[in-house]
């Protein structure tokens, strides 16, 4: 990536008659309040080109290894069902993180968000099973996306297994995400384990070679099914700052259907947060937010408020959730939210476009003892 200070609007739309010059065909475009975003192509190379307002700075990103997102005209489906959104109960009675959102889909098929911990063993089985409930009968279980925030165990493990697990009747048509080099500076701060998971997740990509894989880039708008994705950071946003702490390599997206928008965070930490609120402000306005960190919120109070929304997903357990009220972004969030949702009490599942009052909070699966006899 090429990162360019100092600059102006004017400079960044002369780059881009370079590019067309140059031979390079655009593919896509879009603009966020003062914030210009182009995606271009040529041959096998992917150019992701913008500029951000707010600081004058333009970035020129270039992929060789990416497939094609689509776009809203590129998308043909039916509905046959409503568009619902699933915050899944996982098993936290070893670990006390991780995050697995699913989405169905008009037409029946999912986006998924992440997964659980290796340590909450029978999740990826769990989550075959609500899949294979969710499906019409007689019908094949169509993954039409699976996303990942980054790449910490609780967020890709049990993808992992899921792809080992040898299920039937299913398909995975495309995985998203970007992720951080392994040798970038301050890799060396990460946990080995960590690394050594990212390691075991890329060759088991290439073993499964015939899923594309979009990696994603800030300012890129993308469509699955009657769903809307926006990517509002990657970890290149970060840069040239550090990334020792890995939360702040997460990929933020805004999920909009029928104009009830999401915010996913992963577990962006306040570096990500400044960066948000400061390049986007009242655009963040959302109706739902996964809260940051399962609650741990190291994030900036600011992205809250930006948020501003009326309900707030909790991928966590109790304890971890009700230790954490009492720091500043988690107050402004139950100061802000009508509606919060922890994982621990049981799948919740909310309709899109969400009518206030309407989420179905399914009975606990898991049972967590917290004071044995």
């Amino acid at each position: 990536m090429l990162r360019i200070d100092n600059t102006s609007r004017q400079e960044y739309d002369n780059y881009l008659m370079s590019l067309a010059n140059a031979g390079f065909q655009l593919y896509d475009n879009n603009i966020i309040r003062d914030n210009y975003f182009a995606t271009y192509i040529r041959d096998s190379l992917l150019l992701q080109v913008y500029y951000t307002g707010h600081d004058k700075t333009a970035r020129i990103v270039a992929d060789p290894k990416t497939a094609l997102y689509h776009r809203k005209n590129d998308i043909i489906y039916t509905k046959i069902c409503d568009t619902t959104l699933y915050q899944m109960e996982l098993d936290f009675r070893n670990i006390d993180c991780g995050m697995c959102y699913i989405i169905q889909c008009a037409d029946g098929s999912f986006f998924i968000v992440d997964s659980a911990h290796m340590f909450s063993v029978n999740d990826h089985n769990r989550l075959y099973d609500l899949l294979c409930r969710l499906t019409p009968e007689g019908r094949k279980i169509i993954i039409s996306g699976w996303f990942f925030t980054h790449a910490h165990q609780d967020h890709i493990a049990m993808f992992m297994n899921f792809l080992n697990a040898g299920f039937e009747n299913y398909q995975i048509e495309r995985l998203y995400y970007n992720f951080p080099s392994l040798d970038i500076p301050d890799a060396e701060k990460w946990k080995e384990s960590d690394k050594e998971t990212m390691r075991e997740f890329y060759q088991l990509i290439e073993k499964h070679s015939e899923i594309p894989v979009v990696k994603l880039h800030t300012g890129q708008r993308f469509f699955v099914r009657n769903l809307e994705f926006e990517v509002l950071a990657t970890h290149e946003d970060v840069y040239p700052g550090s990334l020792s702490y890995f939360n702040d390599s997460s990929t933020i997206l805004s999920m909009t259907v029928d104009g009830c928008k999401t915010l996913f965070l992963g577990d962006a930490n306040y570096t990500e947060c400044t960066i948000l609120v400061a390049r986007y402000g009242s655009y963040l306005k959302s109706d739902i937010v996964q809260v940051a960190h399962h609650g741990y919120n190291g994030s900036n109070v600011g992205i809250y408020f930006c948020a501003d929304a009326k309900v707030s997903l909790y991928s966590a357990p109790l304890k971890r959730y009700e230790d954490g009220k009492s720091t500043a972004a988690n107050k402004v969030v139950h100061t802000l939210s009508n509606e919060i949702y922890v994982a621990e009490n049981g799948t919740t599942a909310l309709k899109l476009p969400y009518t206030p009052g309407s989420a179905v909070v399914y009975p606990k699966e898991i049972m967590i003892i917290t004071n044995p006899e």
